[in-house]
C-alpha cells in the first residue's frame, strides 16, 4: 500500500528565500516526489497539520489547491494498486 504526504521540501531553498512544497509517495520503502509548483517561505508552513498556516495571504486558495492535488494522487495510486 503506498502512502502520501504533503511536505515542505526543506533541503533545496530557491533564490528568493522560499522552499517548494511537495507529495512525499512511499511504496515497499522507495520514496517519490512530486513538486505541487508551489512555493512559500517556511514561517508559513505548519509542520503538524501539513498545510499552509493562517498568516500566509492566500492560505485558503492554496491549501485548497494542494488537497485537490492530493486527493488526485491518492486515488490515482489506488487505481493502479488495487
Amino acid at each position: 500500500m503506498a502512502n502520501v504526504k504533503i511536505t515542505l521540501d526543506t533541503r533545496r531553498i530557491k533564490s528568493d528565500g522560499t522552499y517548494n512544497i511537495i507529495y512525499r509517495i512511499t511504496h515497499y520503502k522507495k520514496v517519490y516526489t512530486i513538486n505541487s509548483d508551489t512555493s512559500i517561505l517556511e514561517q508559513y508552513w505548519n509542520y503538524e497539520h501539513s498545510e499552509i498556516t493562517k498568516q500566509h495571504p492566500n492560505a485558503k486558495l492554496i491549501n485548497l489547491n494542494l488537497l485537490k492535488e492530493y486527493f488526485k494522487i491518492a486515488t490515482h495510486q489506488n487505481t493502479l494498486i488495487c
